[in-house]
C-alpha cells in the first residue's frame, strides 16, 4: 500500500500468535483467525473487513 490506506485492515495478518486458517469454498478461499471469518480471496480480489484489495503480480514476474 503506497499511500498507507488499508494497512490497519491487513496488519493482523502479520501476527503469528493468532492461528490463521483458510478453507476452499466453491470458487473462493475463506480466511479465518482462530475460528472467526475475516475475509475472502477470489481470483485477484482480497476482501477483508469490507474493504477489497486488488492483488497484482500473481504469477511472480518481476
Amino acid at each position: 500500500m503506497e499511500d498507507g490506506t488499508g494497512n490497519h485492515v491487513l496488519s493482523p495478518f502479520g501476527q503469528t500468535e493468532i492461528p490463521q486458517y483458510w478453507r476452499v469454498v466453491k470458487d473462493r478461499i475463506e480466511l479465518f483467525f482462530d475460528e472467526a471469518p475475516v475475509g475472502t480471496l477470489r481470483n485477484e480480489y482480497l476482501t477483508v473487513s469490507g474493504q477489497t484489495f486488488v492483488l497484482n503480480d500473481l504469477i511472480g514476474n518481476m
